[in-house]
């Protein structure tokens, strides 16, 4: 692992990660230089992760996340209780209200001197 230089780091009042469903989108990140992340036993390719962040803060409160929209706390052997999940209801579907998380944007570089953005959360 290359050493890295921190240089500043910044509070996020959000972090969002999607996953492209659009193999078209997929191809343009992996044309203009993007790599495909693996798995940690490099078996399988996952999706390049487009990932959102802001710094404004929210102009309406949070609304509840449905089920289908989060990584289940199961598959990271965590449950509701200990992320302080607060189970709901959005229509018929079963959602979530996620209190806010901390989260830093690190800028800083490596010894190639490339950029670097990272999470922190």
């Amino acid at each position: 692992m290359e050493k890295l230089k921190i240089l500043k780091k910044f509070p996020l009042d959000s972090v969002q990660i999607y996953f492209a469903s659009s193999l078209e989108l997929q191809q343009e990140l992996l044309n203009h230089g993007f790599n495909v992340p693996f798995s940690p036993d490099r078996k399988i390719k996952t999706p390049i992760p487009i990932i959102y962040s802001n710094f404004k803060g929210w102009v309406i409160p949070r609304e509840p996340i449905t089920l289908e929209r989060l990584i289940l706390p199961e598959w990271m052997d965590l449950d509701i209780n200990s992320l302080a999940w607060k189970e709901t209801r959005v229509g018929n579907r079963v959602a979530y209200v996620i209190p806010p998380e901390k989260s830093y944007l690190l800028i800083g570089y490596d010894e190639s001197d490339r950029i670097l953005l990272l999470l922190d959360v």
